[in-house]
Parts: C-alpha cells; structure tokens; sequence
C-alpha cells in the first residue's frame, strides 16, 4: 500500500512518522514543495524574540534522517493536481513534470491566514484603571 502525504512541515511528518511506526511495509512518499521539512512552529516566538537567533533550531528532523526511517520524502515536488478517482497526483520539481499513483492520500499543506482590514475606529479604547 502506498501513502503520499502532501506537506511536509509539522502534520504532514507526524502523518509520516505515526504511520512509519504501525505500518512497518507501508510505502510513504512526502511531497513537500519547499526544501524545509518537520518544523517546529511553536519555537518561532523565540527565534523572533531572538533568545534562539538560528532558525535552523526549529527543524526538528532533517530530510536524511527521515529517509533513513524509511520515509521517502521529496523536496521541491509541488503537488498541482489531485486526481482522487484515479487516485493519481500531477506535480512539478526541478526536473520537470511527475505523476504518482497512491492508495491513501493525506493532504497537510497548511493554508493561508485571513488577516481582517481594521480601521482604527475598531480599536479599544485603552482603560484609565
């Protein structure tokens, strides 16, 4: 059986590593489309603060050390098209175009924020207490 798990940030890794561990002849592809895998979001505040001035410190698992479990992870593989009733995935990478097929497919890609526009007439109104 093969899983391809889109995103290979924070979800998409504990996906990998989860199912690594249960499903020891489970084929697991990672697609991540940057080069930046198994980040650790919730160190940010300190690399920002800069009490941890190298951000390299979030990462918590290199990309060797996770093939190295059995993970097939592959950076610079943009997913730009899921075909679920071919269970197929279209994408790009360095090296031109691929296709993969797959039995289970986990999308954990993250998504963009929503930042409100706010006028300053909706800010409070700071207390004389």
């Amino acid at each position: 059986m093969t899983t391809i798990i889109i995103g290979g940030v924070a979800a998409g890794m504990s996906v990998a590593a989860k199912l690594r561990r249960e499903a020891k002849d489970e084929t697991i592809i990672v697609l991540e489309k940057t080069d930046v895998i198994s980040y650790g979001a919730c160190g940010l505040p300190y690399y920002v603060s800069q009490e941890n001035p190298d951000i390299t410190n979030m990462n918590i698992r290199s990309v060797k050390q996770m093939r190295d479990s059995g993970i097939d992870v592959r950076i610079f593989h943009e997913v730009t098209q899921l075909d679920p009733f071919n269970k197929t995935i279209h994408g790009v990478n360095p090296e031109g175009t691929f296709s993969l097929k797959y039995d289970r497919c986990v999308i954990a890609s993250g998504a963009s924020p929503i930042v409100p526009k706010l006028s300053s007439k909706n800010k409070r109104k700071k207390s004389s207490h």
